[in-house]
């Protein structure tokens, strides 16, 4: 229930109470199952796009890598939790302008992702879609387009509006 609300949280820009709720859940995670299970991997992720959010750089770097290594280890290559802590570093990649390593990590995101996780697949579609224009141009912008509508659809449905307004306006500014 922790997650969830922090989630709800993070999802309407209230990023310090999701930042909250997530460390306060990584805690009990911890003592409750140790520092290597994947739901702290996740946590860690989870607590990475928080700092990504805030512009932490470097923290979202540490909480991204750590939720990754736990995941690789925890999991199967194939499981589709491996494709959230790879889409944060991709995002972060972006961000720190190592493009062709951010495409190639959200391109394994989408290939890894659960259909079911409809919020999950919506993030990494936009961030696929972001990627594609900021390293291919328009030799990709018919799939980013495409992509970047399909995220936008889940988030409505979701009634994910902050995220539905960003995945908007980014459509809008390539519509001309």
């Amino acid at each position: 229930a922790m997650n969830a609300a922090a989630a709800c949280r993070y999802y309407t820009d209230d990023f310090e109470g999701a930042l909250e709720g997530y460390q306060r859940s990584l805690d009990i995670h911890r003592k409750l199952l140790g520092e290597e299970h994947h739901e702290v991997g996740l946590l860690h992720a989870n607590i990475g796009e928080v700092q990504l959010a805030f512009g932490r750089l470097d923290e979202s770097r540490a909480s991204y890598q750590r939720a990754y290594e736990i995941l690789t280890t925890a999991l199967p290559a194939n499981h589709s939790e491996l494709a959230i802590p790879l889409r944060g570093l991709a995002l972060l990649w972006l961000e720190t302008g190592e493009k062709a390593r951010a495409l190639e990590a959200l391109e394994r995101a989408l290939e890894l992702a659960d259909a079911s996780r409809a919020l999950e697949l919506a993030e990494i579609r936009f961030g696929l879609a972001q990627a594609l224009v900021t390293v291919n141009g328009d030799r990709d912008r018919e799939r980013a387009t495409e992509l970047a509508r399909e995220a936008l659809e889940d988030f409505s449905r979701a009634g994910i509006e902050p995220r539905a307004s960003a995945v908007r306006a980014w459509l809008a500014e390539r519509s001309g």
